[in-house]
């Protein structure tokens, strides 16, 4: 089974994630913390698109809000450590709340870098987008398209997510290549450089998803920019893959990305992706030549 985040060469801190939260391996922490909540299906109320109902709400949703708040805050607190939850200056009751509250103090993002400023988010549209993303989440393409078709190209463009996702970057998420291979023949090749509210490319969050690799060649096929697009962490999508010990997604993006890319002048895009190489033990040494070679050329 491969190995879903960090190196082999120590136990894991519990079922969920390999180390507790730590400045140095946030990324990590985060998206394997998110991905586990996905699975359970309480990432919702954590991401908000489940909100707390009021107190005199229907009982049968309020019941169900408990339920899913109270599986997502026992994974966030016992995965999180003792120095992270030494952040929360009260009792947590909310998952939600637990997770913006760690959110805010470990990912701090560096500002784009300004060749990025161009590039475009979703829209915000005043129609209901609930059901398209609802059905992009349960893999219902047909009752995807209706809605596409109801209401225009907008609707490929539109925000759908409390985290500024489009319907290309949801399909990405939940690893559906059959609704991203669709979506990718009716998006413009620009949609796939949309960012989300945590400055992802649909093709980056494939990376950090753990999806199958069809997912990613489907929309490179129309579009290779998104290889070097970094999110506001200075992560590329290939350091995304490994960050979170996905290492046959990371290998095969590692074989497309532009190598100058990674070269010193640009930054810190090919030292993050040694370090996050080291961490999951993968390639680390094969990248060295590679990546050390620009210094000097």
């Amino acid at each position: 089974m491969e190995n879903q985040g960090g190196s082999g060469s120590y136990g894991a801190y519990n079922q969920i994630v390999a180390e507790p939260l730590t400045n140095e391996n946030f990324v990590y922490w985060f998206e394997t913390v998110r991905n586990y909540l996905i699975g359970r299906d309480v990432w919702e109320v954590v991401d908000g698109s489940f909100a707390k109902p009021p107190e005199d709400g229907k009982k049968k949703e309020i019941v169900r809000w408990r339920k899913k708040n109270s599986i997502a805050l026992h994974a966030i607190l016992i995965s999180c450590g003792t120095q992270a939850a030494f952040s929360f200056k009260s009792i947590v009751s909310e998952a939600k709340v637990a997770w913006d509250t760690l959110n805010q103090i470990y990912c701090l993002p560096q500002p784009l870098p300004e060749e990025q400023q161009y590039i475009a988010k979703g829209i915000v549209v005043e129609y209901d987008v609930q059901s398209l993303y609802e059905s992009l989440r349960d893999n219902k393409w047909n009752d995807a398209k209706q809605f596409i078709d109801e209401h225009g190209s907008s609707a490929l463009s539109a925000v759908i997510t409390p985290k500024g996702q489009t319907a290309l970057h949801v399909a990405a998420e939940f690893g559906h290549t059959h609704i991203v291979e669709e979506l990718v023949n009716l998006v413009p090749p620009q949609n796939i450089e949309i960012l989300d509210a945590w400055g992802h490319t649909p093709l980056a969050t494939a990376a950090y998803s753990g999806v199958a690799i069809e997912v990613a060649q489907c929309m490179l096929r129309r579009n290779t920019n998104a290889l070097s697009i970094a999110d506001p962490y200075m992560l590329l999508p290939v350091t995304n893959a490994f960050a979170l010990g996905y290492k046959q997604m990371g290998r095969y993006l590692y074989s497309v990305t532009p190598l100058e890319v990674l070269r010193p002048q640009n930054g810190p895009l090919g030292s993050m992706l040694l370090y996050y190489c080291f961490f999951s033990g993968d390639l680390g040494c094969f990248l060295l030549p590679s990546i050390g070679g620009g210094a000097s050329s």
